[in-house]
């Protein structure tokens, strides 16, 4: 019996070794690992409601475009294989006034597009085109849900909207 005890202990002892130490042999405090782990696992991620509730987005239809005076909310589109491709278009006082497209998928969490993600014919998908209209595809939101949120007034010019801005989602 006294060498099962003995045995029982040296293999507890040896796996707490283990758990303990990472790949480098570097000691890790107890509990860490786990921690982390929780946290990655458990933690609330950021995530927009308006992805799931009808009422918090318009539905946006390929070839239907939004413009100047209906940016009061967010719309949604669901991307086929291709991803999304769609035309901005901004008038001739642009960039003197508010212009902002934000573009997101319904992933957990919500991924944002960003000019890495984007690409354009010609400007990105922070600078606009003055008085002109901008193809962009977002090949990696494909066959998902994705919200569009226009934006005629900015941080950096909170009183002066553009005089025209349009956006479709394009086939």
């Amino acid at each position: 019996m006294k060498k099962y005890y003995i045995c029982c202990l040296l293999i507890l002892m040896s796996l707490y070794s283990f758990s303990c130490d990472d790949w480098n042999g570097e000691h890790v405090k107890k509990g860490q690992n786990e921690l982390a782990y929780f946290i990655a696992t458990y933690a609330p991620q950021p995530y927009d409601s308006s992805c799931d509730l009808n009422s918090m987005s318009t539905p946006l239809s390929v070839n239907s475009p939004v413009t100047t005076g209906s940016f009061d909310h967010k719309y949604k589109v669901t991307t086929g294989q291709s991803g999304l491709k769609y035309s901005f278009t901004t008038s001739a006082d642009y960039p003197t006034c508010g212009a902002e497209l934000v573009i997101y998928n319904c992933v957990r969490p919500n991924i944002y597009a960003t000019n890495s993600l984007v690409t354009c014919d010609q400007g990105s998908y922070t600078n606009h085109i003055s008085a002109g209209t901008q193809i962009c595809t977002i090949p990696s939101f494909s066959n998902t849900k994705v919200l569009i949120l226009i934006n005629d007034k900015t941080n950096q010019f909170p009183s002066t909207p553009c005089a025209n801005i349009s956006f479709t989602v394009l086939p």
